[in-house]
């Protein structure tokens, strides 16, 4: 009975050796406010921001390292089909939702297209828990640069949401629109979530140690006898 029980502990060490990780480079799921409005919404949408289109070196949400991706200095394209472009507003509010919670560690952004001078020239990253932004979280302003389409870490303060607001005061000159290409962010799993067979493991682990229960149980009840 006592390799039984070994056996048991070895599942359940196995599945949690085999969670899957708790940090790692994520994009947002969904833009849900934009107060700046889309160019063209057909050519240059919102979504630009959140879907890889643009980017030369692609990244796994949830599995690439944050640290490790922003070493490879990364590239986008510098063509304004793969950029999210506003409606010839220049400041305003960007919020994007993660999904779900997460302690957001650190924020990425590549320049957008138009020559560049679209690129935002000041901005400010908020987190919130909730969408209202009521118990809000200021984790960093910063100004932006001109250096072309790599992406740009930004070191923000750690914090723990589900929303992103990024709040846009004015590009560097360009008279169509402020221009992203892409934002990302380092984010960790505040409830990690196993993998299927991680799950497997630790039932047939669960099933080794009832199995062994209910034996000790028998084998008191004839000692009883």
């Amino acid at each position: 009975m006592k390799n039984y029980a070994i056996l048991a502990v070895l599942m359940f060490a196995t599945a949690f050796a085999h969670a899957v990780p708790t940090r790692g480079i994520r994009s947002p799921v969904d833009v849900v406010v934009n107060t700046m409005g889309e160019y063209e919404e057909r050519w240059y949408p919102e979504e630009n921001m959140i879907n890889k289109s643009g980017l030369l070196t692609p990244f796994i949400d949830g599995v690439t390292d944050f640290t490790d991706y922003v070493y490879t200095a990364p590239l986008h394209e510098g063509w304004d089909d793969y950029s999210w472009l506003s409606a010839y507003i220049y400041s305003g509010e960007l919020i994007f939702d993660m999904g779900r919670e997460y302690r957001i560690w650190n924020f990425m952004m590549w320049n957008g297209g138009t020559g560049i001078s679209a690129s935002p020239a000041a901005f400010t990253v908020t987190t919130s828990r909730t969408l209202d932004f009521s118990e809000a979280t200021v984790v960093g302003t910063f100004t932006g640069h001109q250096r072309g389409y790599v992406g740009t870490e930004y070191w923000i303060t750690p914090s723990v949401g589900r929303y992103v607001k990024l709040t846009i005061d004015g590009n560097f000159g360009n008279p169509c629109c402020v221009a992203i290409g892409e934002v990302a962010f380092d984010a960790e799993l505040l409830h990690p979530i196993p993998e299927p067979s991680s799950v497997t493991l630790a039932g047939i682990g669960l099933t080794a140690l009832g199995a062994m229960a209910v034996a000790r149980r028998l084998r008191e009840r004839r000692r009883d006898a």
